[in-house]
């Protein structure tokens, strides 16, 4: 899981307060990028 620096953490808990507001569910997970690693995949028809 890769994470931001505080400032960036805080610009994405602004839009989810803006989001509140307009009636939109949001999580209440902290900002993050999940990477993911996939084992015997066949290579073609993911690309597909």
């Amino acid at each position: 899981m890769g994470t931001f620096d505080n400032q960036a953490i805080q610009k994405v808990y602004q839009i989810k307060e803006k989001l509140k507001m307009q009636g939109i569910y949001v999580d209440e997970y902290e900002p993050h990028i999940t990477f993911g690693i996939y084992t015997e995949l066949d290579e073609a028809s993911l690309l597909k």
